[in-house]
């Protein structure tokens, strides 16, 4: 009954319009349909994105993760040497004050920031979805002494 409810809301609010005529809360409406997830699929990585960060000892790296549909979830940073949580959202999680999340809200893009990193830093980080199970995405790190 429910979606039939909404269905009717479209024919009578969305539907007959012209985009010329289209009121503002219509689009609003139509942008939201058009955001919405298909059913079935979840959240998943833009594997576009360079998994392959190669950095110099005491600069600044950023390891980037895109991911799409994320909805209700959240994304964590996992660094594999010691499985070490480091951030979850916004928020880090790690002692290490070198390590930081950095996410504009209502993008895809979730950055780890490491400030300082030393060889040491060099291994696998993983972008983690908070789905059941989780589903993650490796980027390989390695830092160098600067020749």
């Amino acid at each position: 009954m429910f979606l039939l409810s909404v269905y009717f809301l479209l024919l009578w609010f969305v539907l007959p319009m012209t985009d010329a005529e289209e009121s503002i809360s219509g689009k609003k409406f139509r942008d939201f349909l058009h955001e919405w997830p298909t059913p079935g699929t979840g959240p998943y990585f833009d594997t576009s994105v360079d998994s392959n960060i190669t950095g110099l000892v005491g600069n600044t790296v950023l390891l980037h993760c895109r991911v799409k549909n994320l909805g209700n979830r959240t994304v964590s940073w996992v660094r594999h040497r010691d499985i070490h949580l480091l951030t979850v959202g916004r928020y880090t999680y790690t002692s290490d004050q070198r390590f930081e999340a950095i996410h504009t809200p209502h993008t895809e893009e979730w950055t780890l920031r490491i400030r300082y990193p030393q060889k040491k830093d060099s291994g696998i980080y993983e972008c983690q979805i908070s789905t059941t199970p989780p589903v993650g995405h490796p980027v390989f790190l390695t830092i160098v002494v600067q020749q």
